[in-house]
């Protein structure tokens, strides 16, 4: 494949990641509302950052909001620059942030570059395991001021050395045994192998072709309900397969009646600093 076939390859890609969490946004919303592990995961990186002493924060690809409504309640002085690419999530952010702390912008995370602007700042919550990290990282770069951080999470399925700890958490086999239980044909799972989780060494090497230097990496392990991972299928209405109609919101209480208890979540931390 030539170079441009798989950069026009990567831009569909990113384009139909969008526009899929754009599709999403309501749901998704309401996931964090019901879910506190996204906040949790948020509070974490302001703490990291210290982001209340900031003077400016960019949160990129911030989704409906939270971690920027989080940090506008803690901190009456920092101004938050607020990128997102999804249209409907961007309209559910204006809705929950202060118009005269925040700037908006309707962006990938990879075209900050092109903003005209400097900031101490930039944090990422639950979103760079969907982008081309090289290419943010590019990007970051050009609106770090000196010495400034860019500080994001990944799930435990993104990162080399957490990659194995979520074989427990897969909600396949409860819905294969709800549809079962109502004579229902069992989907064909997708084969597809998902993006390779990054290592250590990879991102290192990543950030630094742009001049940001890895500086700590945290793992933070938490118990989560067992019934987020239904939560979560069950925002995409394909799943867990097509064409059930009414029986649909029946099979999903069913798997959570099953899928019950508590698991414990790995996500990681990282650091990068402008050199």
């Amino acid at each position: 494949m030539s170079k441009d076939s798989a950069n026009n390859s990567q831009e569909k890609q990113a384009e139909q990641i969008i526009s899929t969490w754009d599709s999403l946004a309501l749901a998704y919303d309401r996931l964090l509302e019901k879910h506190s592990i996204f906040s949790v995961m948020a509070s974490r990186l302001i703490e990291l950052a210290n982001a209340t002493s900031c003077e400016s924060v960019m949160d990129l690809a911030g989704g409906s909001g939270l971690l920027s409504k989080m940090l506008l309640s803690a901190s009456a002085k920092t101004k938050i620059y607020f990128v997102e690419p999804a249209p409907q999530m961007m309209t559910l952010a204006k809705q929950q942030l202060d118009p005269a702390k925040t700037i908006f912008y309707q962006a990938k995370a990879t075209e900050i570059d092109k903003f005209d602007l400097k900031v101490d700042a930039i944090l990422s919550n639950a979103a760079m395991h969907l982008v081309d990290l090289e290419k943010v990282f590019k990007s970051v770069s050009t609106v770090l001021e000196a010495g400034g951080i860019f500080i994001f999470n990944l799930w435990w399925h993104a990162f080399e050395e957490t990659a194995q700890e979520g074989k427990s958490l897969d909600w396949r086999p409860v819905l294969e045994k709800v549809l079962k239980e109502y004579n229902e044909e069992i989907p064909k799972w997708s084969n597809s192998k998902s993006k390779k989780p990054y290592s250590r060494e990879m991102l290192r090497e990543l950030a630094t072709r742009s001049r940001l230097k890895l500086e700590r990496v945290i793992l933070d392990r938490d118990p989560i309900d067992r019934n987020f991972f239904i939560d979560f299928m069950s925002m995409y209405p394909d799943l867990p397969k097509a064409g059930l109609g009414d029986k649909r919101s029946q099979i999903i209480q069913r798997a959570k009646e099953i899928c019950t208890g508590k698991a414990i979540v790995t996500t990681v931390r990282f650091l990068f600093r402008k050199t």
